[in-house]
């Protein structure tokens, strides 16, 4: 899956879907407690694990 934006390849839609978020500036995953936002699903576990 190839990024129209900067060519970037990436090896599943998922990828390409959180990678174009870079470009968006999307953030569409919300941490609950503090409202702090991330553009993948893993990186907001990541952060409730971490710092939660």
């Amino acid at each position: 899956y190839k990024c129209k934006e900067c060519g970037k390849i990436l090896s599943t839609s998922y990828n390409l879907l959180i990678h174009c978020n870079i470009h968006t500036g999307a953030r569409p995953y919300n941490c609950s407690i503090c409202d702090k936002s991330f553009r993948s699903a893993s990186n907001m576990r990541r952060h409730m694990r971490e710092v939660h």
